[in-house]
């Protein structure tokens, strides 16, 4: 992109969208770079004559606290952009975990099921039913919005003020409007049972634990366990298998969200705050990204009704029978609690 970029004399900006945790081996980042142990140019060399195996069995090295290739390639591009941009005009935006969105095109718009997403739909199915996090570290999430609506503000602020120095912005939540893991299961799972699935497949509920052992006993309980019974009646019934190969793509989605609901980072966004600052008139309102103005009770209800909607296609017509399904599973529920104990 860079070798690109320079045949292009008239261009304006480059913005490189990177990860608020590009550097997520340390706890306090700012809007700044940071020394990485192996410089690109030689992890780039590697990949060019190491086979397959043997990267694969350097790569823990070269990752070192960081969980993934992912997070570890962002922080690989950011430097390389700071060594080899030239005089080109490049800014970074590095964004959290990228949720709903909170305006724009709609409240609650999602896509994909990447992330808290798809935690939120597994639950909301009755698929999930316990999952490990800290209570009280800070689930950094940011609207699809707002990151787009800073990206574009970034690339005019970059073009018209042409700062000397890449300038950076941490596109996050967590220091400017706090909301916790343990937020996030108060607030959305009374709204999966408000707003919930026309079809479940159990009756949604479970909790987060912080207990890795106690999570394991309870995922063997609640998931595995389930799973097997269920598969194997569906067999008997001259049914396709089908829950054991959802729940194993469910524990690989959980364990590679785990990492980050486990732990908590201080993202400075210094240089976020100023930018939303230069905006006036109209452009405050179009191009808006100050995530202090969000009230994270009203966004997860738009955002639980919004699965319903564009992830599962399901409208609002569907509630009343929605909720009566889901009511008839919360008496069988409580039939077979009561008759076991």
């Amino acid at each position: 992109m860079l070798e690109l970029c320079r045949k292009m004399k008239k261009l304006e900006a480059f913005v490189h969208v990177s990860t608020a945790y590009s550097n997520c081996d340390r706890q306090d980042v700012g809007e700044q770079f940071y020394p990485i142990t192996v410089p690109y140019q030689k992890v780039i060399e590697l990949n060019e004559w190491m086979d397959d195996e043997t990267l694969a069995a350097v790569t823990p090295q070269l990752l070192g606290n960081r969980p993934n290739t992912y997070t570890y390639t962002k922080a690989l591009a950011e430097t390389l952009l700071l060594n080899e941009k030239g005089s080109l005009p490049v800014a970074i935006v590095r964004p959290s975990i990228v949720t709903a969105s909170w305006r724009e095109p709609f409240p609650g718009w999602v896509d994909n099921i990447n992330g808290p997403t798809g935690m939120v739909l597994a639950s909301g199915k009755g698929l999930l039913r316990t999952m490990l996090y800290d209570s009280k570290a800070c689930a950094d999430i940011i609207p699809v919005d707002m990151v787009i609506n800073l990206m574009i503000t970034v690339a005019w602020y970059t073009a018209m003020k042409r700062p000397k120095n890449i300038q950076i912005y941490n596109c996050t939540s967590g220091t400017l409007n706090t909301l916790k893991w343990s937020d996030i299961e108060r607030i959305v799972f009374p709204l999966l049972m408000e707003y919930p699935s026309v079809n479940v497949l159990r009756y949604p509920g479970g909790t987060f634990k912080e207990s890795r052992a106690f999570n394991r006993i309870c995922s063997i309980v609640g998931h595995i366990i389930p799973a097997y019974l269920i598969d194997a009646t569906r067999l008997l019934c001259w049914q396709k298998p089908m829950l054991i190969r959802i729940y194993q793509k469910l524990q690989r989605a959980i364990e590679a969200l785990e990492y980050f609901t486990t732990r908590g980072w201080n993202f400075q966004s210094t240089n976020v705050i100023a930018l939303s600052q230069e905006l006036q008139g109209i452009d405050q309102m179009e191009f808006h990204f100050d995530v202090r103005n969000l009230n994270w009770s009203l966004y997860w209800e738009d955002y639980v009704i919004g699965i319903r909607k564009f992830i599962l296609k399901e409208d609002d017509s569907t509630l009343p029978k929605a909720r009566k399904n889901l009511k008839r599973f919360c008496t069988i529920f409580n039939y077979l609690i009561s008759s076991i104990f």
